[in-house]
């Protein structure tokens, strides 16, 4: 039986195509069927042989009109169809990941072109582009018709898929002050480094974009009313990723660049939860307790707790032996025995001193 449920005959040998040279050999299935290999031993094999023949597929491209690098690449989560990319180049394009635009007649080859692509902008509403590269790209929760751009040019963009026109868009300038028309001089703007948007908006009351810059303080955005309704201020540097929790609408997770955790409740001052690798701090649960009051989850989940360290003893004498605390403990005859005698005074941890 081969590893997809189907008899493969020794006689016929393998399952032929361009995905079956991963299938399991003849002779590696009758070891298997006589017991010589194990059943773990013989399901790694396969693993194995399924990671050594992936390879890039030669029967898909993606056309591009770029020279620079692609940062960033989102598929949607509704019809898991389309692909949105942000460049270097300032190039914002969409490709239909299903459907190819051209096909070889003789290789069969197909050939995705963009369905949707943004160039490099000026600032005016002819070229609604960023100026510099795109570093962060979002599909609008639950609807491909609407996407999230962030830019190292300090802007953060909402975008209308069908028109690829821009609907809305703020800036970050380096004194804290934010501006929806940024896009004429962005010299002073911080750049952005990533966005985050709730995955679920029909279940979310709040529609707000976590935006992270090089400033320390992270920023919500709100597109319908294209304010920014929230800074939250606890980082030190830079704010390099966020992620809003499955668990409540209301938690926003953020790193920075100073190496730091943060876990917010954008409904209360300051954040309620610090994770630094740098300073671990162990003691009593209930400086967790605020994640379990202000997150709920489906289902029950044991808390994490910390078990702080024992106290530091001189000996640790609660691992010593009872024969051996005594300071006249006799020692074992030897042919040395003779000339140091039966007993010794000192330590008996560690080495022994006679």
């Amino acid at each position: 039986e081969g590893p997809l449920g189907r008899w493969v005959p020794c006689d016929m040998g393998p399952p032929t195509g361009p995905d079956a040279s991963w299938y399991p050999s003849c002779g590696s299935l009758q070891r298997r069927e006589l017991g010589v290999v194990r059943p773990s031993v013989f399901a790694q094999t396969v693993k194995q042989r399924r990671r050594d023949a992936a390879c890039l597929s030669g029967d898909k491209l993606f056309a591009h009109k770029w020279v620079g690098g692609v940062n960033c690449l989102e598929l949607d989560m509704t019809d898991t169809r389309y692909l949105l990319c942000g460049t270097v180049d300032c190039v914002i394009c969409v490709y239909d990941v299903e459907v190819p635009t051209a096909i070889d007649e003789f290789t069969g080859n197909e050939t995705h072109s963009p369905l949707l692509r943004i160039g490099k902008g000026d600032g005016t509403p002819h070229r609604p582009g960023h100026l510099f590269g795109v570093s962060a790209a979002r599909w609008f929760p639950q609807d491909t018709g609407a996407f999230y751009t962030g830019s190292f040019d300090g802007t953060v963009g909402l975008w209308d898929t069908n028109r690829g026109g821009l609907v809305a868009s703020v800036g970050f300038n380096n004194d804290g002050v934010t501006s929806n028309n940024t896009r004429h001089d962005t010299s002073n703007n911080n750049k952005v480094y990533n966005i985050a948007v709730p995955t679920n908006a029909s279940s979310t009351a709040h529609g707000l974009v976590a935006c992270c810059t090089s400033d320390p303080r992270v920023r919500l955005w709100d597109p319908s009313s294209n304010t920014v309704t929230h800074t939250l201020v606890g980082h030190r540097d830079a704010t390099w990723c966020a992620q809003w929790s499955k668990g409540s609408e209301w938690v926003l997770i953020t790193g920075g660049g100073e190496g730091s955790v943060r876990v917010w409740d954008i409904r209360r001052a300051g954040a309620f939860m610090s994770l630094d690798a740098s300073d671990l701090q162990t003691g009593d649960r209930s400086s967790l307790d605020p994640i379990s009051n202000a997150t709920t989850f489906s289902e029950d989940r044991t808390p994490v707790e910390f078990a702080p360290p024992k106290p530091a003893t001189r000996r640790m004498e609660d691992n010593i032996p009872e024969h051996l605390r005594s300071m006249d403990a006799r020692v074992a005859m030897g042919q040395y025995a003779g000339r140091r005698g039966n007993t010794y005074r000192g330590g008996a941890y560690g080495v022994s001193a006679f």
